[in-house]
């Protein structure tokens, strides 16, 4: 086996089907042979909380989402940011009673209505290109009619 250098262990990081591409080509164009090598022993540091990184679910974003108030009619948005800032905007916007979001338009023109700002259905994730978000958006909306939207 070729060594990269004299304290070279010849290992790299196992990344899925990269991994076994770049161990190809280092074998073809530089005669190096390599192994793959996992993480680290521990690999989820704690935060001060003392909970793992990984058992907390990740906040999504690049999402269409539904809204429903409780008198049936329905909202559905978009946002590229986590969900939880834009859905804290509405709420803030419901607090305030501006004009800034629908969702607060329909709950100052219908004071007796109840928006459940904790029951949200993702339809659509992971969408970070902004036309394919707004496009699929648009056709949710055209799908479902929602009354809320302006």
């Amino acid at each position: 086996m070729k060594k990269l250098s004299p304290n070279c262990d010849n290992s790299i990081p196992y990344i899925g089907s990269t991994s076994h591409h770049i161990r190809r080509l280092l074998k073809q164009q530089a005669n190096i042979d390599v192994t793959f090598q996992t993480g680290n022993a521990i690999q989820n540091p704690l935060q001060a909380t003392g909970r793992s990184i990984a058992s907390q679910k990740p906040e999504p974003a690049g999402v269409v989402y539904h809204i429903e108030c409780d008198c049936g009619t329905t909202y559905v948005g978009e946002t590229s940011r986590p969900l939880i800032h834009r859905l804290k905007e509405h709420q803030t916007s419901v607090s305030k009673q501006d004009s800034k979001s629908a969702i607060a338009d329909h709950t100052r023109d219908h004071p007796n209505h109840s928006i459940n700002l904790n029951n949200i259905k993702i339809l659509e994730k992971h969408q970070s290109h902004y036309k394919i978000r707004k496009l699929l958006e648009a056709l949710h909306i055209m799908k479902t009619e929602p009354a809320i939207n302006r």
